[in-house]
């Protein structure tokens, strides 16, 4: 047998995560100085609240031994594992990629394999939704590894934040990208084929964003009413519908649509009135 394990930065709720019958890894958060665990019945609200009256909020990524502790007990029992994470360029992996590494030499007979989905938040998502299909269908761990160099080169991801500060501050992004605050610009961030950050575009205002999304994934996207699409917002819920209504108005009711929100591991880098969408296109850009 084998186990298919994601983290919580990928967006999928519960009952996606259970409805595909994968694991999901729970990344902590800092929040003043002070570790908070996610989980399931989250309260989103609540975060975003606190998060917009200023609160520190920070990563805190687990530690190799937790990863062991998460990952081993499907070693023992028999079974082989394949992780499907965020991008390496974006995130600190060090602690997992560690763990894989205590966990071959200990059990040299067992299968594991890691994938980076060279993405994050929606985009991630999508990644871990299509190989997770797989997964439930029956395909094996190499078959998956096998399919999942095109999944991840043809997932786009493009977002709209308000600021590149907090990710500048963790050092995704050079500090010289950022520019002065201003209530009515939003930028619009992307990432590319190497599971980089890029500055897309600035628009003035939020209605502008939208449209700009929208025009992106009408002109870049591939065959987008028969692949899975991820719309992820941090608090901008009624925002995000009129993103959803506007693509079902482009590409139809059928269109196969997750509707997420950012979790905390992902929201330290895009902050408050965040969203994003990823889709599939013919070529993530370089």
């Amino acid at each position: 047998m084998s186990l298919f394990f994601v983290d919580s930065g990928c967006e999928l709720d519960s009952t996606q995560i259970r409805n595909l019958g994968i694991e999901c890894i729970n990344l902590p958060y800092e929040i003043n100085n002070e570790v908070k665990e996610f989980g399931e019945n989250f309260d989103f609200d609540k975060f975003y609240s606190k998060l917009r009256k200023g609160v520190v909020l920070n990563l805190c990524p687990l530690k190799s031994e937790e990863y062991v502790k998460i990952l081993e007990p499907a070693l023992e029992g028999g079974d082989d594992i394949i992780v499907v994470h965020s991008s390496n360029e974006i995130f600190s992996n060090k602690g997992l990629l560690d763990a894989v590494a205590t966990l071959k030499d200990i059990y040299p007979d067992r299968l594991i394999e890691l994938i980076d989905s060279k993405n994050m938040s929606a985009g991630t998502g999508v990644v871990c939704y299509e190989l997770a299909k797989m997964y439930h269908s029956g395909a094996t761990i190499q078959e998956i590894v096998d399919a999942s160099l095109d999944i991840i080169n043809t997932t786009a991801c493009y977002m709209i934040v308000d600021s590149l500060e907090p990710l500048s501050y963790n050092g995704v992004v050079d500090s010289s990208l950022v520019i002065g605050s201003s209530l009515n610009i939003k930028l619009i961030i992307a990432i590319d084929i190497d599971g980089k950050v890029r500055l897309i575009d600035k628009v003035s205002g939020r209605k502008r964003a939208i449209a700009k999304l929208v025009q992106i994934i009408r002109q870049e996207g591939k065959n987008v009413a028969d692949n899975t699409i991820i719309v992820s917002n941090s608090n901008l819920t009624s925002e995000s519908a009129d993103l959803v209504s506007t693509l079902k108005e482009y590409f139809g009711d059928s269109l196969k649509l997750i509707e997420c929100r950012i979790t905390p591991s992902n929201a330290v880098l895009l902050g408050c009135g965040s969203m994003g969408v990823a889709f599939k296109v013919h070529r993530k850009i370089h």
